[in-house]
């Protein structure tokens, strides 16, 4: 390959995977989305929970949904409900960390110690001043309401409805039911969408408000058939909490889609990414990667959802093979294994991370390899993508920089006890309860973090090997930081 040619892809895929950066723009951010069945699941009136970690796509589905020809055409492509059914389909966002909605201070202190009735009386309120921002059913709402909605015109204002909400709950609750009745009528759904609820659970305050929105939701579905909730949670933060309820089992039987990534669709985002990154790069997936690329209108240029798509894409970027002598194996099997946590499970941005850095690292590069990345380079990318995952991870769990300076330099697989007299008694700096002794391993082992061998010591998956400073007995060196 050109020199000047291997340089410019380089850089067009440094650009379209770029290193801690979100989209600029709505265009680009729907161009980097990759529909997957998954999404379109998430589309049925049966689903209530949408879960995932973090950087799984909870909030750019949940956005999409906010769009009504997104929507459609990620049923579409899915193949999930049909176009009809989404014609007469309405959507509204019940909470999420933007403008539109009460700043995390107002509701944590609308929230602080709350009884019961006050956690109803917010999530009810809040959901009848949303409701009438759509005007598909606004209508009904307000003349459900009289003039008591003059005081839910502005979602922000908790201070104005809250009191109302308290003192009128049957009334607005009636209301509520009003709009069913004639969402039943005219065959239509209401959609109620909640995003960033993660972040109201780093307190016990929050916690209960999110089991009570829960709660509040599994009493709903029994009696309003038409408004359905689209709860978007961190399937690792909540499970503990959701399935603690008296409905929780019933809840994660049939009404609960994770947007889980297997390593084709992790491929495939990547590969999209690139087609509609630049001319260059379309041009060296469908010539050099032998990739039958596809445009849509709306989401841009889509690789094929082809089980031999990751092999061709790696043995014309990287090569066939990497890895050490000892730890030798096929390229496109090499990325999953050294991405994924303890579940088998990654997300798309770890895989960006790593290719993204990876890139930055080969232009820094004096000798040119004989494919478009040097193995070396992604290797000693997985650091970058190591550290950036544990990242996500402790921004919901400020525990985690804290456990990692406790386990520098330590050799995994280690005993259990081991383990616990190393971390002792970690402290954190952020909000929220810091988990310890068989807690934390408890902890850790639902969130992926950690795993047990068969003879029951402790072991920690590449992704968060690195980040943490561990080593590995007998195993792989920690890679060397690469780029910047």
């Amino acid at each position: 390959m050109d020199h000047a040619l291997r340089q410019a892809l380089l850089e067009d895929l440094l650009q379209c995977v770029p290193l801690g950066a979100e989209p600029d723009d709505a265009a680009k951010d729907v161009i980097g989305f990759l529909p997957r069945p998954c999404h379109a699941r998430a589309l049925d009136p049966s689903v209530f929970v949408v879960q995932g970690g973090p950087g799984a796509g909870k909030t750019r589905l949940f956005d999409a949904l906010q769009d009504p020809v997104q929507m459609r055409t990620i049923a579409k492509m899915g193949r999930g409900r049909s176009l009809l059914e989404l014609d007469r389909c309405a959507v509204v966002a019940g909470f999420a960390s933007n403008h539109r909605f009460p700043s995390e201070g107002v509701s944590s202190t609308a929230l602080d110690a709350a009884p019961p009735q006050r956690l109803r009386a917010f999530w009810t309120g809040l959901l009848v001043a949303m409701t009438l921002r759509d005007d598909t059913v606004a209508p009904v709402l307000r003349d459900a309401l009289g003039n008591a909605a003059d005081a839910f015109e502005d979602p922000r204002r908790v201070a104005t409805w809250l009191p109302l909400a308290q003192s009128a709950e049957q009334a607005l609750s009636s209301a509520l039911d009003a709009v069913d009745s004639w969402l039943q009528e005219q065959d239509r759904w209401l959609f109620v969408a909640y995003d960033g609820l993660d972040r109201l659970c780093l307190n016990k305050t929050g916690r209960a408000a999110v089991r009570d929105l829960v709660t509040s939701w599994l009493g709903q579905v029994r009696r309003r058939t038409r408004i359905i909730p689209k709860l978007f949670l961190d399937d690792r933060e909540f499970d503990d909490e959701i399935l603690t309820l008296p409905d929780g089992p019933r809840l994660a039987q049939g009404h609960v889609v994770r947007l889980d990534w297997d390593p084709v669709g992790l491929y495939r985002l990547l590969f999209k990414r690139m087609a509609n990154g630049s001319d260059r790069l379309r041009e060296f997936l469908s010539v050099r990667c032998e990739m039958n690329l596809s445009r849509r209108m709306l989401f841009g240029w889509m690789p094929p959802d082809d089980e031999d798509l990751p092999r061709r894409g790696m043995s014309a970027m990287v090569g066939p093979m990497m890895g050490s002598v000892r730890t030798r194996c096929v390229s496109h099997a090499w990325v999953p294994n050294h991405i994924l946590d303890a579940f088998g499970h990654s997300t798309p941005r770890t895989i960006l991370t790593l290719f993204a850095k990876a890139a930055e690292a080969q232009l820094a590069q004096d000798s040119p390899p004989a494919h478009l990345l040097a193995p070396a380079c992604l290797e000693g990318a997985r650091l970058a993508a190591s550290e950036a995952r544990l990242r996500e991870l402790g921004g919901n769990h400020a525990w985690i920089g804290a456990l990692g300076a406790r386990l520098v330099g330590a050799e995994v697989p280690m005993e259990q006890s081991e383990f616990t007299n190393r971390v002792g008694d970690i402290e954190s700096r952020g909000t929220g309860e810091t988990p310890r002794g068989s807690a934390l391993i408890d902890k850790l082992l639902r969130m992926g973090v950690v795993r047990r061998t068969e003879d029951n010591r402790i072991h920690v998956p590449d992704i968060y090997l690195f980040g943490f400073g561990l080593k590995r007995k007998g195993g792989i060196r920690r890679p060397k930081r690469v780029g910047g």
